[in-house]
Formats: structure tokens, sequence, C-alpha cells
């Protein structure tokens, strides 16, 4: 029989001090103490011991499964916020304009876009005519260089008559 506790699950730990009570109960019962690491404890102590420790798991069992339920009311309060929250800026921002100090007093920062650097643009012109290659796209010069079937001048052959 194991006596290391350390890896045994909640459930087994409480079942194993109920054993344990119910034996100390059962058997130590008549006994005035019993010698556990050279400390004497009577039976009452030793249930006692094994009887907060079921008390304990089970208080924290309750607030795991009351942490559990915050969460879920926490995040759907986040949700509502947020959709609500989107909704309310739009209306101020229509409202009060782009005033940065009305908006201030709301929390609402006004963003204004940075212009882009050298380096991104020249990354854009590369990265686009990349795109144009790969899918073989034209510009509106190239596109009206193509001829149809009908604007293609033909050759005419003569026709060798033969007898």
């Amino acid at each position: 029989m194991s006596s290391g506790v350390s890896n045994q699950t909640i459930t087994s730990r409480i079942s194993t001090d109920n054993a344990r009570i119910a034996g100390t109960q059962k058997y130590c019962s008549t006994q005035p103490s019993v010698l556990v690491l050279g400390t004497a404890y009577t039976p009452a102590e030793i249930v006692a011991v094994y009887q907060n420790d079921i008390n304990a798991q089970a208080a924290v069992t309750a607030a795991e499964l009351a942490l559990g339920e915050a969460r879920t009311q926490a995040k759907a309060a986040t949700t509502t916020r947020n959709a609500f929250d989107k909704a309310f800026v739009r209306a101020i921002e229509g409202a009060y304009g782009n005033s940065s100090a009305t908006l201030g007093t709301f929390g609402i920062e006004i963003t204004t876009p940075k212009p882009p650097t050298a380096a991104v643009k020249a990354a854009a012109v590369t990265l686009a005519q990349a795109t144009r290659s790969l899918r073989h796209t034209m510009g509106k010069k190239q596109k009206l260089r193509i001829q149809t079937y009908e604007q293609i001048e033909w050759p005419t052959m003569a026709l060798a008559a033969t007898a």
C-alpha cells in the first residue's frame, strides 16, 4: 500500500481520508493514543486531521466552482460591454465630431494614421510588381495592344487552281 499522498487526485485522497477515519474509529477508538512520528495523538485528533483535509478540499472545490461561474459571468459581461462600447464610441463621435477635448472626456483617443515611410512604399511597389507577374495581369496600355480575332489582319492566300 502506498503512503505517498502527493500524486493522488482529490477524489482518491478524500476516499483515503474517509478510509483512515473509518479505520481509526473501528480499531483505534479503544486506545488512549497512537504514536505518530514521536508524537502521541488521540483517536479524536487523528480523525480531526483527516476531517480537516476533507473539509478544506470541499471548500476548495466550492471556491473553484464559484470562480468558474464568476469567470463565465465576467466573460459574458465583457462580450456585451465590448459590443456596446463600439456602438457607443461611434455614437459619441457622430454626436460631438472629432474634437479631441470632448472625446478625451469620454476616454476616446483620436488616432491619426501615420504616413508610410519610403521603405514601406518601396516594399509595397515591389510586392505589387511581384503579384502582377505571378498573376499575369496587365495594365491599361498593355490591354490596348491585345487584338481580337476580328481585328487581326490575316494574310490572304491565293489558292492555286487545280485542274
